[in-house]
This record gives C-alpha cells, structure tokens and sequence, in this order.
C-alpha cells in the first residue's frame, strides 16, 4: 500500500516537474495545489516507514517547515500589492496569484467579462466567437445571453475550428499572452502571433484593456 501512495505522489509530482520542462506550467500558486498534496502523501509515507523518533521528527518538522515557507512567501510578495486595510488584505494576499500587477487585476476580471459580453450581446445575431475557456472563457458565459453563438474548449470541433478558423468561425478572443495564459490558452499555443496582430486572416474588432486585456478579432479571407 505505502508503494501505491508513493507512486500516487510521485507521479504528481513528475507531472508538475514535466509541466515546468516544458514550459507550460501555470503561476506557482496554482500549481502549489498539485505539488503540496503529493509530497505530503509522499512524507507521510516515509514517516510511517521510520522507526527512530528523531529521525520521525525531522521529516514532520521539515514538512510542516515546506508547507509553511511558501505560503509565507507568497503572502508577503502579495500584500503590498493590496490596498485594503487588515486584515482584509491580509486574506486578500493568500489568494492573490504573485505574477500580477496588483490586486485591481482580480478585480478587473469580472469588470471583463461584464464588457465582452455586453459588446457580444450587442452584435448582430448569427455571428460565432471562439472563446478560449481554459483562461476564463467559463467565467465569460455567466454573463453572455447569446450563448448558441459562443464556441468554447469543450465543444468537440473547437480545436478543428481553431486550427482553421477561416470560414469556421466569425471572431476570436484572445488573452494577453502572460505566463499563465501562455500555458493554458489552446489559442495562443496554435497562433502564438495572434494576439499582436501578425495572423494575415485576423483584423482586430474590439481590445478590452481590463483583466487579462482581452482583445477580439475578426476572422478574414487573407
């Protein structure tokens, strides 16, 4: 059974080590959720494997040790990025992702959304806007009343139609291309010029400078 967790945990954690190495790794505070549940499996079973006290002690005061650095880490590269007061700010650190300006950029995610799908809403009925859902495109719906007119990750042609969009599909939108969204964004991995404006069958629509600065472009014939 210890053999079976150990393979649990670290096949987590080669999977987080393989994602790195291939650049495609997500913000450390994301990928902390993978990491941290394998290695405690993984101290866990060492520690249940040991049988002198000392040695028992080491590896629980060493794990508690991982597990709090990091954390503490984080928190403080965060706080001053928050303007609130304590101790809002202070939880207000424990989630803040460390690779962003400050923390109007969680903020202005919703503020996004609300004006994408209002400029969709807005648009003549019939057109088709690919939607990259691994980088928010889920939290896009919510606000969306055209939804029969959106083409998102979990629809089965969305990488056909990706791949080529010309007459697939009327506009897509695209996230800036920060690291998080350079790892998860299906769009930017397939047209990693789209986004500044150098794909010949792209004319951009509409650019929507809050949250992940969002910008729409127009499928075109070349």
């Amino acid at each position: 059974m210890d053999a079976l967790y150990l393979s649990l945990a670290w096949s987590i954690l080669g999977f987080t080590a393989f994602s790195a190495w291939q650049g495609a790794l997500p913000p450390f505070a994301r990928y902390f959720s993978w990491a941290v549940p394998a290695g405690v499996i993984a101290a866990a079973t060492l520690y249940r494997g040991l049988a002198s006290g000392v040695a028992r002690a080491a590896v629980g005061a060493g794990t508690c040790l991982l597990l709090v650095l990091p954390v503490a880490q984080l928190m403080a590269r965060a706080l001053p990025l928050v303007p609130e007061p304590a101790p809002l700010s202070i939880v207000a650190a424990a989630f803040l992702p460390p690779d962003v300006p400050d923390a109007s950029w969680m903020r202005g995610q919703v503020d996004a959304y609300e004006a994408i799908a209002r400029y969709l809403d807005a648009q003549p009925a019939g057109i088709t806007t690919l939607v990259d859902a691994s980088v928010g495109g889920t939290d896009l719906l919510l606000f969306l009343k055209s939804r029969h007119a959106v083409v998102t990750t979990g629809d089965e042609d969305f990488l056909e139609r990706l791949r080529a969009p010309i007459g697939r599909v009327d506009q897509i939108l695209v996230p800036r291309p920060t690291f998080d969204a350079l790892g998860r964004s299906d769009v930017l991995r397939l047209h990693p010029r789209l986004y500044d404006g150098a794909e010949p069958w792209a004319v951009l629509e509409h650019e929507f400078p809050s949250g992940r600065g969002w910008r729409l472009y127009r499928v075109v014939q070349p």
